[in-house]
């Protein structure tokens, strides 16, 4: 029998939340990758019965900071104290916006964050202020990124989401 799946309140665009890594995108070693913070792009209405879960867009973080590109939103703690602390992060971080995948808004691919200030929700803060001015601008940058820095998953079950 299949684990139950518990969905979350809907989140919007913008939202940091914490999400697990896709099973086949693996550490060097082929280990299976932690939990960490994901930036939703957007939330999509999937096609099928009305009680199908809610499908999002998610934008996965990274460290590595050493190499920015145009497409890829840097939260930093420095730059930008209040919209860091807003998003709700712990360290530098950036979200490769050309790398999406879109998945089941359940507990099968996010967890509600060890200190819950938004409830039971993966929700760890938002994009405010400038960095939302930065998201945009990355955003519209996603279409210059060579296809080898692209990926653009889907995983679930059934037809792809409409958007």
């Amino acid at each position: 029998m299949a684990a139950t799946k518990f969905r979350f309140e809907k989140p919007k665009p913008g939202d940091v939340v914490l999400c697990a890594f896709p099973p086949h995108i693996t550490g060097p070693n082929g280990e299976r990758l932690r939990q960490r913070p994901g930036l939703i792009l957007s939330v999509l209405v999937p096609e099928g019965l009305a009680d199908d879960p809610l499908q999002v867009r998610v934008a996965y973080s990274s460290g590595n900071t050493l190499r920015v590109f145009p497409w890829e939103l840097v939260v930093d703690p420095v730059a930008s104290p209040d919209e860091f602390r807003s998003a709700g992060i712990t360290s530098l971080t950036k979200f490769c916006l050309a790398q999406a995948v879109t998945c089941e808004y359940t507990s099968e691919w996010f967890s509600v964050p060890p200190i819950a200030r938004y409830g039971r929700t993966p929700k760890l803060g938002e994009i405010t202020g400038q960095l939302m001015d930065n998201l945009k601008i990355a955003y519209r940058n996603v279409d210059s990124a060579p296809p080898s820095a692209r990926t653009n998953l889907y995983i679930g079950r059934g037809d792809r989401p409409r958007p």
